[in-house]
């Protein structure tokens, strides 16, 4: 059956996705920006009310994949705090500035991840070569590979999925991810046939607060956003749950 992963940016988020049926977690922070590193006081707090599988964001900012050897430095720090938390794995990578796999960060991050698996994230979607990329990732270490195809969104891009599922070595997963909903994910597995989905699953949240200031803005460009959250939507998780076992 395949595993439906879901990211999560909060605690609110985390015990709606475990409750309504995610089989792992994947916590970042940074929605805004495609995911970045999270906090440990957040995951340890996940931990405590929730066992499910999780694995942690490992990424410094948005923007580009390049990451300098400061960079690296501190995010290795970050594997191997993490991993001393308990996370059961990080999704990280790199690209060099051609757009090929940068091999020494990412064997720098794995050495850190001391054993645990890690997933290549969406670097790839952005690398030069995708089938060169690919074929390396498996000779470094690397678990998995999360991924929309290189296209915009992975219904976009299942051809190249559905390619890199056949290629990919026992052990190795594929994991579709980007612009995946109840809407599409029926014809996207029958495409692809992935071991595991990727979603964020996700709805705006009214903020509770009564008292509300209008005139000072979090962000001058998106006004209203102090009083609107995005939080995983149990519903949405459920359907996608549902779905995956329907179509299995």
């Amino acid at each position: 059956m395949p595993v439906l992963e879901i990211s999560v940016y909060s605690l609110e988020s985390a015990l709606n996705a475990a409750r309504a049926g995610a089989g792992r977690l994947e916590l970042c922070a940074g929605f805004p920006e495609g995911g970045t590193t999270p906090s440990p006081g957040l995951m340890q707090a996940i931990r405590r009310e929730t066992n499910i599988p999780l694995h942690v964001m490992i990424r410094p900012r948005g923007g580009d994949f390049l990451l300098t050897k400061a960079e690296t430095a501190y995010l290795a720090d970050d594997i191997a705090h993490f991993h001393d938390l308990g996370a059961d794995g990080f999704v990280c990578g790199a690209l060099d500035p051609d757009g090929n796999l940068d091999e020494a960060t990412c064997a720098a991050l794995l050495a850190a991840a001391q054993g645990r698996p890690c997933v290549f994230h969406r670097a790839f979607d952005l690398c030069r070569d995708p089938l060169a990329t690919f074929e390396t990732l498996h000779r470094l270490g690397f678990a998995g590979l999360l991924s929309s195809g290189q296209a915009r969104t992975a219904p976009e891009g299942a051809e190249l999925l559905a390619e890199l599922v056949r290629l990919a070595p026992p052990g190795f997963d594929v994991i579709p991810a980007c612009g995946i909903n109840p809407s599409n994910l029926t014809e996207l597995h029958a495409a692809v046939r992935a071991p595991a989905y990727h979603a964020s699953a996700t709805a705006m949240t009214d903020s509770p607060m009564r008292f509300r200031r209008a005139e000072a803005l979090m962000n001058k460009d998106i006004v209203g956003q102090e009083y609107r959250r995005q939080t995983t939507d149990p519903a949405t998780v459920r359907a996608l749950r549902t779905l995956l076992d329907q179509s299995s």
